[in-house]
């Protein structure tokens, strides 16, 4: 305002009797877009990692679905089966006396050792087969994987997947003899134990795996009238 009372405009910022807002200059919006482009590429990185983690994590539990479905299906087969071999090597040559089931006959009670062993043999039931096949179960050192086979050893074929490592499967065959008068006649039981790691991409985790089965089959000595 001069010395007679009027208010003085500068002239370059009124267009048409309309004052004229100041803009944004040219280091401001440099700025405030240097700030969107790292706010925008730290929050794409993040999504991207948690994608990634997120499809992993998927990965991963499909393996060791893997792993415990090859488990469940040994389960399975063992409740249905009859003499159970505890004398297999780690070839799964198998010499032991047979731990049989409604058998009159002995059973073996122990695995070969304290430690288990890496092979088990067993009759059992098989798709397709209306009588007891001769199943083996063992564990390969080489593909690092747990094998089946249901013609008595002759081909093998894997029941775990190439991303489940399997670092050691070991089968504890225990139960007591023939129930028989004055005897015990407890019911025979199979221990598994497997470990070994799941690699999915760069990813590695390590599990074991333990569950124990008995045969539905009852370990009875049947007495017939003299």
């Amino acid at each position: 305002m001069n010395k007679k009372g009027f208010t003085l405009i500068d002239p370059s910022r009124v267009t048409g009797g309309t004052r004229v807002k100041r803009g944004f200059t040219l280091i401001e919006i440099i700025v405030s877009t240097a700030i969107f482009t790292v706010v925008v590429t730290v929050a794409i990185g993040a999504l991207t990692s948690l994608n990634k983690t997120s499809r992993e994590a998927r990965s991963l539990r499909v393996v060791m679905d893997n792993a415990n479905s090859a488990l469940d299906s040994m389960s399975r087969t063992m409740r249905m089966g009859i003499r159970f071999d505890g004398g297999c090597n780690a070839d799964c040559v198998c010499g032991g006396t047979d731990m049989n089931t409604m058998r009159d006959n002995t059973v073996l009670l122990t695995t070969s050792g304290t430690g288990g062993n890496s092979c088990i043999r067993f009759y059992g039931p098989i798709t397709g087969s209306p009588t007891l096949s001769e199943i083996r179960y063992k564990y390969d050192g080489i593909s690092k994987s747990v094998q089946r086979s249901v013609d008595g050893g002759i081909t093998y074929v894997n029941m775990t997947a190439p991303e489940v490592e399997v670092s050691s499967m070991t089968f504890f065959v225990n139960g007591t003899t023939l129930g028989d008068v004055g005897g015990i006649g407890d019911q025979p039981v199979v221990t598994m134990l497997m470990s070994g790691i799941a690699r999915v991409s760069t990813y590695a985790r390590p599990f074991s795996i333990q569950t124990t089965i008995a045969p539905r089959t009852p370990n009875l000595k049947i007495i017939t009238p003299s």
